[in-house]
């Protein structure tokens, strides 16, 4: 794999990839600081992969398997992870701005600080997920399940969070500025312990001054 890598043959900027990893089967593999980018990985087997410090920018990971992979540090940038599994993945400082994770199953167990800048979550399965300090400024969460999530000191400014559960999640000191909550499922509790609410879309579509 460090060999296909470093030859340009399943990664390229220039989006003509000579290697085809669909569907492979990359399960336990030591893939860590190797350059993926653009690689086409969509239903491929990455469960308990170590993706630590990879390049899987522009990657297309849809329907791909990543259960308790390692992606700590790992970029993912623009990837599309559409309805891959996630869930119990290590996402310590992972970035994933302008990430495709709609229809994804999440499930965070170990994800502080990962970094979903404007990230396509529609529908994602993010049910007790553990994102604390997770920056979600501008994601799209419409119809996501957050389930018991802890999302403590999390920036979800501008995050469009319409439709989304949010039954029993921790919110303390979030950041909901901006946010767009209409037909969320929240309560009034959970609301109050957030640390901002201004000008945020409210659950019946009035604006928080």
């Amino acid at each position: 794999m460090l060999f296909l890598s470093d030859a340009k043959l399943i990664s390229t900027d220039r989006n003509d990839v000579i290697i085809d990893l669909s569907h492979a089967d990359l399960s336990n593999t030591d893939l860590s600081n190797i350059d993926l980018s653009g690689a086409h990985l969509s239903h491929a087997s990455l469960n308990n992969a170590n993706l630590s410090n990879a390049n899987l920018s522009n990657a297309n990971l849809s329907n791909a398997n990543l259960s308790n992979a390692n992606l700590s540090n790992a970029n993912l940038n623009q990837a599309n992870a559409s309805q891959a599994n996630v869930s119990q993945a290590r996402l310590l400082y992972t970035k994933m701005r302008g990430a495709h994770l709609d229809r994804a199953d999440l499930n965070l167990t170990r994800s502080g600080h990962v970094d979903m800048d404007s990230a396509d979550l529609r529908q994602a399965n993010l049910t007790r997920s553990d994102m604390i300090g997770a920056n979600l400024r501008g994601a799209n969460l419409a119809d996501a399940v957050l389930h018991g999530s802890i999302l403590i000191y999390a920036n979800l400014n501008h995050a469009k969070l319409m439709n989304a559960n949010l039954n029993h999640a921790r919110l303390m000191h979030v950041d909901l500025s901006n946010a767009d909550l209409r037909n969320a499922r929240i309560t009034r509790d959970q609301l109050a312990e957030v640390a901002s609410l201004k000008k945020a879309i409210m659950p019946d579509g009035s604006i928080h001054p």
